[in-house]
């Protein structure tokens, strides 16, 4: 089997050592590479971008310094499923290849987030913020109690927010030609599963949608063995179809 790099996003307020864990499970063949936006985790002392649009770049410039050319895939959860949307058309614009696959986890289509910013939660107070962040299930409690953890976590945690409370989606000039892989899980109380199927128009390929049964929207944490086990499947039947 040739080898197949496999880029990985975080969710609001994450960070890259979120996916160290995978490489336990990973098939041999596809080689972990997850980015870390700035602001956090190694590149904690730089300044956190204030757009998506400089998010996206800021990641484009993490994704070349590893991308020499090959198979590579892409995936993000949450937040960091629309910026690998937005990362994967601009890193075609810069005149690289199509990725083999992209992995959409726990993620609302591009042109279906703007419904979900009825109540916008990064202008809040940073108290009455965090409660609401708490509420999703994503963060520990340990984290809320600790003052010193939350003077490092609120800021970063509220920007991403912002991002995402902010974007707006642009048209792309071009539609993808590759599988998408949706997860989504079935008591996720901020994306509805009938909401998936608007992904289809995205590519010009295969859509497939797994539902992970009674889990909340941090199923990429609690069932990684799951997610993983789809992402080796996914690439094996890549090898397979040529």
């Amino acid at each position: 089997m040739s080898n197949i790099s496999l880029y990985c996003l975080p969710y609001s307020g994450g960070s890259a050592a979120m996916y160290y864990k995978w490489r336990s499970v990973l098939s041999d063949n596809i080689t972990l590479r997850p980015l870390e936006p700035a602001g956090r985790g190694a590149r904690i002392r730089q300044p956190l971008c204030l757009t998506m649009a400089d998010a996206v770049a800021d990641l484009y410039q993490q994704f070349v310094k590893h991308h020499t050319g090959g198979d590579y895939a892409i995936f993000g959860h949450s937040l960091g499923g629309i910026m690998a949307f937005e990362l994967v058309h601009y890193i075609l614009e810069h005149g690289h290849d199509m990725p083999r696959a992209l992995f959409f986890s726990g993620c609302r289509p591009p042109d279906r987030v703007s419904q979900d910013t009825d109540t916008i939660l990064h202008t809040m107070p940073d108290q009455a913020f965090m409660e609401e962040i708490v509420k999703l299930g994503g963060t520990p409690v340990d984290v809320f109690r600790n003052k010193e953890l939350m003077a490092i976590f609120t800021p970063i945690i509220k920007s991403d927010y912002r991002l995402y409370e902010q974007y707006v989606f642009q048209t792309k000039v071009r539609t993808l030609t590759c599988p998408f892989v949706l997860f989504h899980g079935d008591a996720d109380s901020l994306i509805m599963q009938d909401e998936l199927l608007a992904w289809k128009k995205f590519t010009t390929q295969k859509t497939r949608t797994i539902i992970f049964p009674a889990a909340d929207h941090f199923f990429v944490d609690k069932h990684f063995e799951q997610v993983v086990g789809y992402v080796n499947q996914t690439v094996e039947s890549l090898e397979i179809a040529g």
